[in-house]
């Protein structure tokens, strides 16, 4: 393994910590009612967005309540109903088969019997998704339906500067600035280009200017 690659394997890991979310125009609706919990109108939310607007990291301020348990839909077949806690987020729905379908219906159905909660997540809304059971769409229409869109630019500044801070590096706000107004509004994106371009800045001895940003996404 080269040094530069070593830089890149150590320097940032994605953290999912409840104190870390950051709230902006696009989410904070959304942040509002699952932080409300336990005093929550219903059982669960079907929480939608695209790809990488910070669904995930939102469940998990809400798992930092209660110790929920994440399932991803793909794994729904596998999951023993009668063993599971009562707090469970469900990923992607829009990925849900028939079989895991008719596993998320018996979950939903344990759940409110039990008076549990339950977090879905999906890149779409519940109107959108093409569901082989009728009744899981007429059970999963019960939750309360919150949108998260894709990040403003100033929840993208803030990210950055997370970014960069958990780097403990400094960065001017005119780089920050440009940083929010260029790269795409996807959190992935966004981690993996502040990580390139950190090892691009230390494998090059160059500092963080605009002119090497332009660089770096020349390079893209």
């Amino acid at each position: 393994m080269s040094p530069s690659q070593l830089i890149f394997d150590i320097s940032l890991q994605a953290k999912y910590n409840p104190e870390d979310f950051m709230v902006s125009k696009s989410n904070n609706e959304a942040f509002d009612y699952i932080s409300s919990w336990p005093k929550w109108v219903d059982m669960g939310v079907f929480l939608y967005g695209p790809a990488a607007c910070g669904k995930t990291h939102l469940a998990h301020v809400w798992a930092h309540e209660n110790q929920a348990v994440f399932i991803k839909a793909a794994d729904l077949p596998t999951v023993d109903v009668a063993q599971t806690p009562l707090y469970i987020v469900v990923e992607d729905i829009q990925k849900l088969t028939p079989k895991s379908s008719e596993s998320l219906f018996h979950l939903y159905n344990y759940l409110y019997q039990k008076k549990g909660n339950l977090i879905v997540t999906s890149d779409t809304p519940l109107a959108n998704l093409t569901l082989s059971l009728k009744d899981l769409k007429s059970r999963l229409s019960r939750l309360v339906s919150l949108q998260m869109k894709s990040p403003d630019e100033d929840l993208m500044r803030l990210f950055i500067l997370k970014l960069f801070s958990d780097l403990q590096v400094t960065v001017l706000d005119n780089e920050i600035n440009y940083l929010a107004s260029h790269l795409n509004r996807d959190f992935k994106y966004v981690f993996h280009f502040i990580k390139t371009l950190n090892n691009r800045s230390i494998a090059e001895k160059r500092k963080i200017t605009i002119p090497f940003i332009k660089l770096v996404l020349g390079d893209k």
